[in-house]
C-alpha cells in the first residue's frame, strides 16, 4: 500500500516544522505509520522551508518523491513542488494570497481568512 504524502511549504518562521510535526503526531496517535522528512531549514527568516509527512497503515521507511497534497503558504512552494503532485493530487492554499496554480490540478482546497472573518461576523450577528 502506497502511503499518503502531505508536503507543507512556506517561509521560514511561519511554523512549517511545527505544523508537520503536529500532523505527524495526529497520524501516529491514530495508528498510522509515519515518516517525516524536513529539508534543511533556512536559518534566515523568510527562506524556504518544507516538511514532508508520509503516512500509511503499514510502516513507512523512507521519504517519497511525490506529494499527494501540497499545503502551500506561498508561491515559491507551488513553483518548487507542483511537479511532484501526481494526477489526482491536490493543493491547499489561501486564496487571499493570489497564488498561481497550474491548471492540471483537479482538487484545490481554498482557505481564505477574509471569507472566514466575513462568515464569523455573519454568525455573530445572528
Amino acid at each position: 500500500m502506497r502511503p499518503l504524502v502531505v508536503t507543507i511549504g512556506g517561509e521560514a518562521g511561519f511554523g512549517i516544522m511545527s505544523a508537520g510535526l503536529t500532523f505527524s503526531k495526529i497520524a501516529t496517535r491514530s495508528g498510522y505509520g509515519v515518516y517525516n522528512y524536513a529539508e534543511y531549514p533556512s536559518l534566515i527568516r523568510g527562506g524556504h522551508n518544507v516538511m514532508q509527512v508520509a503516512f500509511s497503515r503499514a510502516a513507512v521507511r523512507a521519504p517519497y518523491q511525490h506529494t499527494d497534497f501540497l499545503v502551500a503558504l506561498n508561491q515559491e512552494t507551488i513553483d518548487r513542488h507542483a511537479r511532484e503532485i501526481p494526477r489526482g493530487g491536490g493543493v491547499v492554499y489561501d486564496s487571499d494570497k493570489n497564488l498561481n496554480l497550474p491548471r492540471r490540478f483537479i482538487f484545490a482546497a481554498i482557505f481564505s481568512q477574509k471569507r472566514a472573518r466575513k462568515w464569523t461576523s455573519q454568525k455573530d450577528a445572528e
